[in-house]
């Protein structure tokens, strides 16, 4: 069974988006680009305590109070307001 789109723009997309995602995973995590590659490549899946050692994380969360709604808002990127709307 052939899976490569048979469109050359397509597969271009592919790996152009491939290569953002392990350019992310590289800055975020401080691994080397092959091994990102590798583990993409044969589309590697872990549980949360392996993330952390692969420095993904740096910690998991149990429980959704365990987690302050200051830091869900800043895992998601949000910017915390500052003085008032106007």
């Amino acid at each position: 069974m052939n899976l490569v789109p048979h469109r050359p723009r397509q597969v271009r997309e592919i790996i152009s988006a491939a290569e953002r995602i392990a350019g992310v995973i590289v800055r975020e995590s401080g691994q080397p680009i092959e091994r990102v590659r590798a583990d993409i490549e044969r589309d590697l899946q872990m549980p949360a305590d392996a993330a952390i050692t692969y420095d993904l994380g740096s910690r998991y969360i149990t429980r959704r109070e365990s987690c302050p709604p200051h830091e869900i808002a800043a895992a998601a990127g949000a910017v915390p307001l500052t003085g008032s709307i106007r």
